[in-house]
């Protein structure tokens, strides 16, 4: 299988490097001045990254990545320590962020300390060479952490879902859990009100009772050289 680089886009390296990095993170810092002063975070983000000239990259990063301080309280309250006997795993959404790492294309760090990717799901999606890799680590951890029982929510509009769920029911066979997969034409509506979420969606961790942040702990053991931009700050 051809080599693909999920998520990579050129011209990254100088967008959030050097004195592009300084501007994006003190667009952020700005942001959240206004988030914390009742303002929306559309309206907040959109203020900063004009006075600081952002591209729409940069202000896409900031808004996947930022939070009020009152939002960012509530979510780390609801991130849990362990996973749980059963956990419910927005598979497309952390699948991609892997394979993104594996790609060593930008992974972003939030104020929640969740790493996700940039771009996120916009209705299309194909199989590449790092996915069954993604897919194994996602696995391998969950096996580690005892979890029982895994139900990977998979979004059915998307392009090759079906081949992705018979991809990680194939893979889980080589596990001692217990893994469904499941096609669903709306799937962040499951999450709403459950337990042990493990996703990198805002939203979805927003609503859910309880998550675990996966992702982090798979890339900061076993993709230790991806290439991560961190928001994440501390008062």
């Amino acid at each position: 299988m051809k080599s693909v680089r999920r998520g990579y886009v050129d011209k990254d390296e100088e967008l959030f490097a050097g004195a592009q990095r300084i501007k994006i993170l003190s667009a952020a810092n700005d942001a959240r001045w206004l988030m914390n002063r009742g303002y929306s975070a559309e309206s907040a983000i959109t203020f900063s990254s004009n006075h600081y000239l952002l591209t729409s990259r940069q202000r896409m990063a900031i808004f996947r990545s930022i939070l009020n301080d009152e939002d960012k309280a509530t979510r780390q309250k609801k991130e849990i320590l362990k996973p749980g006997s059963e956990v419910l795993v927005d598979g497309l959404n952390i699948i991609i962020t892997l394979e993104t790492a594996l790609s060593h294309s930008l992974v972003l760090r939030g104020d929640d300390g969740v790493l996700r990717d940039v771009a996120g799901l916009h209705g299309t999606y194909r199989i590449i060479d790092k996915t069954e890799k993604a897919v194994e680590l996602i696995l391998q951890t969950l096996s580690c952490l005892g979890v029982r029982k895994a139900t990977f929510i998979l979004d059915k509009p998307v392009s090759n879902s079906g081949s992705l769920k018979q991809l990680i029911l194939e893979l889980s066979k080589n596990y001692n859990i217990d893994v469904d997969a499941e096609l669903n034409m709306n799937p962040d509506l499951l999450f709403v009100d459950k337990e042990n979420v493990i996703s990198s969606d805002g939203p979805v961790l927003q609503r859910s009772f309880s998550w675990y942040n996966l992702n982090s702990m798979v890339i900061r053991r076993m993709i230790p050289d991806a290439w991560i931009f961190d928001f994440k700050y501390e008062e």
